[in-house]
């Protein structure tokens, strides 16, 4: 489970809380360096290790500072936690950690709004725990890392949407009479 534990948006920090769920028990924390939002694990059935803990880490704007307007530094990022073997799944202790840098790479900078300021917002790992896709919402995109390289090997613009018979205005009157563009922004 991710949990948030930062004082502030300039100074973001989170820890991933490992629970044993027969005991209903914390059995150990690693730290994270940001704020994480996300959290998905490996399949362990019928699939070889490794195994992989991906952590997308939004590292949240404050909606208040320039009416909340990326970029607002720091950056997101991706936390990828490594579980080499059925030995290690059985003891958190031996795991380690790996922080992808999302916006090192130029595939995500060709592919999303604010390149140097993406916040991931979800993460899901595919079935053969190769690769995981994450949503980042406010820029616009989804990316495909490779979860044994740290690699970006995707980026994906999600577009925008054409709508019609909305209201745009906020005047207290309910009228459907008026159309815009869209950014699709994916989120989950």
């Amino acid at each position: 489970m991710g949990v948030i534990t930062s004082p502030d948006f300039v100074n973001p920090s989170g820890k991933l809380s490992v629970i044993d769920l027969k005991s209903k028990t914390i059995v150990t924390e690693i730290e994270l360096p940001g704020q994480p939002d996300a959290v998905d694990v490996s399949k362990f059935d019928d699939v070889d290790p490794p195994y992989y803990i991906a952590i997308a880490i939004e590292n949240e704007r404050d909606e208040d500072l320039g009416d909340g307007v990326p970029p607002q530094l720091p950056g997101g990022l991706l936390t990828i936690v490594d579980i080499p073997n059925d030995d290690a799944l059985k003891d958190p202790s031996t795991w380690t950690t790996r922080d992808i840098n999302l916006s090192d790479f130029a595939t995500a900078e060709a592919a999303c709004r604010f390149p140097t300021d993406l916040e991931p917002e979800y993460v899901s790992i595919n079935a053969d725990n190769t690769k995981v896709v994450i949503t980042i919402q406010e820029n616009n995109c989804n990316l495909v890392v490779d979860l044994q390289t740290g690699d970006v090997i995707n980026a994906i613009n999600a577009g925008s949407v054409d709508l019609e018979n909305i209201d745009l205005t906020e005047d207290g009157i309910i009228d459907q009479s008026e159309k815009g563009s869209f950014l699709r922004e994916p989120d989950g």
